[in-house]
Order: structure tokens, then C-alpha cells, then sequence
């Protein structure tokens, strides 16, 4: 199990301290423009710096 939308992850698949890799997905409804998708990831990598400074993005692409 990778994550639920429903549910959120599972003891097993939490993220941590010992976490090394991880995956945001970002899903929006037709109408909602590329350009607001692709700030809200980069909204998220904002944040995910804020407590791993270290992080390297691998991508970020919107597609749609």
C-alpha cells in the first residue's frame, strides 16, 4: 500500500525520519488551469523544504 485517498498511509508506508524517497500527486477537475496545479506542487515542495532542506525535486510536471 502506497497511500489511500480515503484512509491516508498505513503505519507501514508513513513518512519519517528514515524516509528517503516520496511521490506527491495532485489531482484536479477539468476547468482548473495547469498554471494553478503546477503552483500548488510547488506549494508543496515550499513546505517539504521547510523540514527537509536537503530535498531534490526528481520532477514536477502537470499534465493536462
Amino acid at each position: 500500500v502506497i497511500c489511500s485517498v480515503i484512509y491516508g498511509s498505513d503505519q507501514r508506508t508513513a513518512i519519517g525520519p528514515g524516509t528517503q524517497r516520496v511521490m506527491f500527486i495532485v489531482y484536479a477537475p477539468q476547468g482548473i488551469a495547469s498554471a494553478a496545479v503546477r503552483t500548488h506542487l510547488e506549494e508543496i515542495e515550499t513546505n517539504v523544504r521547510v523540514i527537509a532542506p536537503q530535498a531534490v525535486p526528481q520532477q514536477l510536471h502537470v499534465y493536462g
